[in-house]
């Protein structure tokens, strides 16, 4: 229930700060373009002519200043969308992102895979090469699954040490050739500073068929447990 509740907060999370971004870069254009009205006349909101003139001085100071806040909700949306280590999506943003193509599969039929990936043994020893070389190595390993990334597919880091691949249009046989290849290809010894460290990682995959509800909890819940019983 807890895990639930986290991952529709994050997904309501993402969607009101895309819609708060939205509105934000629209109130901009609308100053610039001296369109906004802001007093209530006669049911109409709006300015006169030296207030307008005061707020789009502001707006050209943020400009010249530097604080662009055209700029700043860009860095906002990139800090928010993506992981600084491995490149990828966000955690929230994968799962925003899952959820669109779920709806998208029930709305025209179509099929979508998911494929888990996690490094086995980044929990115990990871804890002895240190923060810096740990995230060394989580950068090597996410730049190469990226690699295998068609324009159509999504990859995402969804916990320390595991990545979530979204692939429309794609059966689970397919995925699994897909998840096979890279895990093989992946799984090896990696060079971090003067230490050499073997690295196994797992994989886990499903398909928009394999849960009933289609409900994105459910299906995560699924994907979990199916990377739990290969980690066996």
């Amino acid at each position: 229930m807890t895990e639930s509740s986290s991952v529709l907060r994050d997904i309501k999370l993402i969607r009101k700060a895309e819609n708060a971004l939205e509105k934000t870069e629209n109130f901009l254009k609308k100053i610039k373009n001296n369109k906004l009205s802001l007093t209530l006349e006669d049911g109409v909101y709006k300015v006169d002519s030296n207030d307008m003139n005061k707020i789009a001085k502001l707006i050209t100071d943020l400009d010249k200043s530097g604080n662009n806040l055209s700029d700043a909700m860009d860095l906002l949306k990139e800090l928010m969308i993506y992981d600084e280590i491995t490149h990828m999506f966000s955690r929230r943003y994968i799962l925003n992102i899952l959820e669109k193509e779920m709806i998208r599969s029930r709305r025209y039929d179509s099929n979508f895979s998911l494929i888990a990936f996690e490094i086995e043994n980044g929990s115990s020893e990871f804890l002895e090469l240190g923060s810096e070389a740990e995230n060394q190595v989580i950068s090597k390993v996410a730049t190469e699954i990226r690699a295998y990334k068609r324009t159509s597919d999504s990859a995402g880091r969804t916990g320390p040490y595991t990545f979530l691949l979204v692939l429309p249009e794609t059966t689970s046989e397919g995925a699994d050739v897909l998840a096979k290849r890279i895990s093989n290809d992946v799984s090896r010894v990696y060079q971090v500073a003067d230490e050499e460290l073997f690295v196994k990682v797992n994989y886990a995959v499903v398909d928009n068929h394999q849960t009933q509800t289609q409900n994105l909890v459910d299906i995560m819940y699924l994907l979990d447990n199916k990377l739990a019983e290969n980690r066996k």
